[in-house]
Formats: structure tokens, sequence, C-alpha cells
């Protein structure tokens, strides 16, 4: 019996706990032959497709699959990891590479997806991939999030007038409650993050220069792949990483900087 049937089988039976929803088998869009268990809706929560961003997070794949094989192993860091569309598949088709040294972690500030997200891992057997559940920021604080209201989601059947965007949460500092928020290079110093930076992916709702501030020891001392969602203009992001990157290409809704040649 082939591992596409058998999938087929328990994705048939299996209810994927956390909303009650049934698992359906889907391809892994980064890897040849992978496939994976998943869930077609999360109540309250959109997006949730693997394909989601595909050509910015094939460009991270393809980027990291270039890294040469190394003992002390790669961090690859989604940093606003949603539900883990993008970390989950991502980990699992490095897996399928045979590039078992790449680590993705991804980093999300809301419990409930980082729970999403160990569930999905714990299903698919996905076992290089870490889930650190906080925020990024320039500084360590507390923020609280804001769900955006009447977003209209719409497919080839139509559009839903009721499916919160909780993609686009964004996040305001808070003098109590709300969620801690750290740094990138706290997280490494409290040896949180154990691998070496070898690409950094920020979806983070116009905090992604706040995110880079906050890293910029670690960036500069591993010199990661970077892809930023952001506007076209790039100008604060190449002042804050000076003549050590340079700006290298536009994918999709991503600003994609990649380490100067010669620089160190």
């Amino acid at each position: 019996m082939s591992s596409l049937v058998v999938l087929a089988l328990i994705a048939k039976f299996l209810i994927f706990t956390t909303q009650e929803d049934t698992l359906y088998v889907v391809r892994n869009p980064y890897s040849v032959t992978g496939m994976l268990l998943w869930p077609r809706t999360i109540k309250g929560h959109w997006p949730i497709d693997v394909s989601w961003d595909f050509e910015v997070k094939n460009d991270i794949f393809q980027h990291a699959s270039k890294l040469p094989y190394s003992n002390d192993g790669y961090a690859v860091i989604d940093s606003g990891a949603h539900i883990g569309d993008g970390a989950v598949p991502l980990a699992a088709a490095f897996a399928d590479t045979g590039r078992s040294d790449i680590i993705v972690y991804a980093i999300e500030p809301d419990v409930f997806k980082c729970n999403v997200i160990k569930a999905l891992a714990n299903i698919n057997n996905v076992q290089n991939i870490r889930v650190i559940c906080t925020g990024l920021s320039a500084y360590s604080g507390r923020y609280e999030g804001i769900v955006p209201t009447n977003n209209m989601r719409c497919t080839i059947r139509g559009c839903d007038m009721d499916a919160p965007n909780s993609g686009a949460t964004t996040w305001q500092p808070v003098e109590s409650g709300g969620v801690e928020f750290k740094t990138l290079d706290s997280l490494y110093k409290e040896g949180i993050i154990e691998h070496p930076l070898g690409c950094l992916h920020l979806d983070v709702e116009g905090m992604e220069l706040a995110v880079m501030q906050g890293g910029m020891e670690t960036i500069t001392k591993d010199r990661p792949y970077l892809s930023v969602e952001g506007s076209n203009d790039t100008r604060p992001f190449e002042q804050l990483l000076g003549s050590n990157y340079t700006f290298h290409r536009r994918i999709g809704g991503n600003n994609v900087f990649l380490p100067s040649v010669g620089a160190k």
C-alpha cells in the first residue's frame, strides 16, 4: 500500500482536535513527493492554505537548500508564523530532501496558533521544527493583538464577509496584560534559538523594521538571507543594514536582502 493511500485512509477518520475539523491529504508545494495532512478550514482563522505566498516561501526554501551542510545546523526563522502554513510544509520539505540540519523556527505570539502549529507538526511527524510562542520587536515588552474586522475572504466559490483575516493581526504595546514580546538577539542569548541563522522571514504586519532592529547583533554575526514583507520603499532597511547588505529583488510583497559581496 502506497504512503499516499495510507495518508488518505488516516485522513478519512482523523479529526483535527484543535477545531474539530477533518484533515485532508494535500501536496506539499515545496517538496517533489511530499504529502501533508491539513485542515481545509480553521474556524476564525485565515489564510491557512499551504500554498499561501508560495513564491516568497519557495524562494526561502530554494536559498536555504543551497546552504552547505553543517554539523551545527541552520535556523530558518519564520516570524509571524500564523498557523504554520509556511513553517510546517517548509520543515517537512527540508526533511524530505535530506536537510535535517535545517531547523525551522516558527515564531508566533498567539497561543492558540502556536498550539495549532505544534499539532500540525505532530500529526505530520515533522521533527525539524521548533515553535516559539512570543512576538519579536526592537525591545522586550507586552503587546496586545488587534484582529481586523469585516474582512472579505474571496475564493472561487464566492466571498465571505465573516471570515476574519487573523493573519493580518497587528500588535500594539500595552502597560500590562497582553503577550510578551522579545528581541531576536535575546532569543539567541537565552539559548532559545540554538542554531546559526541561515534565513530570516518576516511577515509581522508592519513591525518588520522593529524586529530587525532587535536582531542586528545576530544578523551582523550570521549574515542570513533576509525576506521582509513591506512596501517598495526599502530605504529604512537599507539604512539599518548599511553596507553589509544589498537589496536583491522584490518577490510578491517581500523585499529580499542578501549579504554584500566582500562585506564582513
